[in-house]
């Protein structure tokens, strides 16, 4: 009886020490997946950074010239020690490098997410890193794919964009049927209805305040918002391409005649502008990047995610 009890002890103490042999793998292999995820998103971000200047600063040459660099951008030892822990590589045998292309060709057509209803120049970038941590326990290649769309849009569709504050305080009955938007807040509040047709972007926040002499009593109007959505706050800035004097006059240079001889479809005439982040359904999400022309105003790049792949293999 005693051998037989002693016998059943070491069968139960085996099996419990096997399971917790199995979960601490199990732990280990998702802590290192986590790690090698992350990893592979830092390759990607650092890229698409690099990309969002370049395009907000310039064009969609600076993107093109400089995609030999891009492709060498990873995290890197100098940066961080910790980066030294990983093998980077772009899904094509190339180590130590990231898979940038373009994989659309520039064309004019309606745009999608926040800027529905507007129409723009758009060229897609799919980047890519794989990445792998050299003295992990497990052989684990994790994989992130972002998609960098970089929107040129056109400023005056917008039936009303303001670089600063934009305030409607004490005006007259008010029917907007355009977009509109404004890079600072945007001030609402009167004695007469106040009706937007089209989607309101802010960058800061919409509200009624006392402005101008005007206190919120005296705001008897109603305030309609009429599109789809109705208004987005804390919006991304869509920046204007005329340098570091953001005056108001400099501003006022993009409703100005362009000089004699300048080309109508020239650089010039695109003017910059912001980033826009969405998820996509299923395995990823598409980041878009904007930069708009003298009358062109561009979108930012929007990020996405596509989970983890084995390497080579990437999923949309």
């Amino acid at each position: 009886m005693v051998l037989c009890m002693a016998l059943i002890s070491i069968i139960v103490l085996a099996a419990t020490m096997g399971r917790n042999a199995s979960d601490a793998k199990m732990n280990e292999r998702n802590n290192q997946y986590t790690a090698n995820l992350f990893a592979a998103e830092a390759a990607v971000e650092k890229v698409i950074a690099r990309m969002k200047f370049d395009f907000l600063c310039g064009n969609d040459e600076y993107v093109t010239n400089n995609l030999s660099i891009y492709r060498a951008y990873i995290p890197t030892a100098a940066e961080d020690p910790y980066w030294g822990r990983f093998e980077f590589s772009d899904a094509q045998g190339h180590v130590n490098s990231t898979y940038v292309q373009s994989i659309s060709a520039k064309g004019f057509g309606g745009l999608q997410s926040q800027y529905a209803g507007l129409s723009g120049w758009t060229n897609v970038y799919r980047i890519l890193s794989n990445a792998r941590q050299t003295s992990g326990y497990f052989n684990l290649t994790n994989a992130v794919q972002e998609d960098i769309e970089l929107d040129s849009i056109p400023v005056f569709q917008f039936a009303i964009f303001y670089n600063g504050l934009l305030e409607f305080t004490w005006a007259a009955p008010f029917t907007v049927n355009g977009r509109t938007h404004a890079n600072g807040s945007i001030f609402v509040g009167s004695a007469s209805d106040l009706t937007f047709n089209s989607t309101v972007t802010t960058t800061q926040v919409i509200l009624k305040t006392n402005w101008d002499g005007k206190v919120l009593s005296q705001y008897t109007g109603a305030i309609n918002y009429l599109g789809t959505p109705g208004y987005s706050t804390n919006a991304q800035v869509l920046q204007l391409p005329i340098g570091t004097n953001n005056s108001p006059g400099a501003v006022r240079e993009i409703i100005n005649m362009p000089p004699t001889g300048e080309d109508p479809s020239s650089a010039e005439r695109l003017v910059p502008g912001a980033v826009r982040d969405h998820r996509g359904p299923g395995a990823g999400a598409r980041r878009v990047a904007v930069c708009p022309e003298r009358n062109l105003l561009p979108r930012q790049p929007r990020p996405y995610f596509a989970p983890p792949a084995a390497r080579g293999e990437v999923r949309w």
